[in-house]
């Protein structure tokens, strides 16, 4: 009878101060140094990646169409006109260089206007307050107030927030190449064109069909339109260049409107 004897398999029990147990030591800690290594490498390489959609950035859209609806709550503001360059006419030899006024919407309005006399070529200053469909202005020669029979200014106040809403949803940015902004910033700037029928409702005698260069800053913290520059003709008696600044603040403030008469 033949005896199947089972090969004996030797087995490797190093010593455990052998220099093969301290090799396979080795192995495995140069094993675990490097995937260490690489793990690090690759969160540096995340952490500092451009991050296209940081969590204080919004389209440019979004803020233009929350800023156009903000305008429309508005109770009461103060607002100035100043022409950078040119003037307005406000009827022959009486030409508009700077306006200061405030504004309770849906009420009435006063307004401060300097100007001069090309007539008798010397400075002016006239007052003006509106309350419904009656304006008051002080006469520039004795300084008394009278009601003013016709319109005397370009311009239209009576729902001033409505007129700038409607100018920024229809102002032209598509040639700018932002669009995002950035919520940390400290202003918003825009910078575009628009047609003159879309100013009508602030400029009812705005020349019809004439594109004009506008530039529109919002403010950051509140989103309502804190300037406006208009550059080029937009009223007939217009001479280019002619170049007007419009600043608000001083939102949703208590004003006093008062008939003087």
């Amino acid at each position: 009878m033949r005896l199947l004897l089972k090969p004996k398999v030797k087995s490797f029990n190093y010593p455990a101060n052998s220099r093969y147990r301290n090799l396979d030591r080795l192995r495995e800690y140069t094993i675990l140094l490097t995937t260490l290594s690489l793990v690090g490498v690759f969160c540096v390489i995340a952490c500092n990646a451009p991050n296209n959609l940081d969590p204080t950035d919004e389209p440019v859209d979004s803020l233009i169409e929350r800023s156009a609806k903000q305008m429309t709550q508005l109770s009461s503001l103060t607002f100035s006109l100043h022409h950078e360059e040119g003037f307005t006419e406000l009827m022959p030899s009486i030409l508009l260089r700077d306006l200061n006024g405030e504004i309770q919407i849906n009420h009435g309005f006063n307004l401060n206007i300097k100007g001069e006399s090309t007539l008798f070529r010397s400075f002016i200053e006239m007052k003006i307050t509106g309350i419904g469909d009656k304006t008051y202005l002080t006469n520039p020669i004795t300084g008394n107030w009278e009601l003013l029979e016709k319109p005397l200014l370009p311009f239209n106040f009576s729902d001033l927030g409505d007129s700038l809403s409607g100018i920024l949803l229809a102002f032209d940015n598509s040639n700018s190449s932002k669009d995002r902004v950035n919520s940390e910033s400290t202003g918003h700037k825009f910078t575009g064109t628009i047609m003159t029928d879309a100013l009508a409702t602030l400029i009812p005698s705005a020349t019809p069909m004439l594109e004009v260069e506008i530039d529109i800053w919002i403010s950051p913290t509140s989103n309502l339109i804190e300037k406006i520059r208009l550059s080029g003709p937009i009223i007939p008696s217009d001479k280019d260049p002619v170049i007007r600044i419009l600043r608000f603040r001083s939102f949703d403030k208590p004003v006093s409107i008062m008939a003087p008469l």
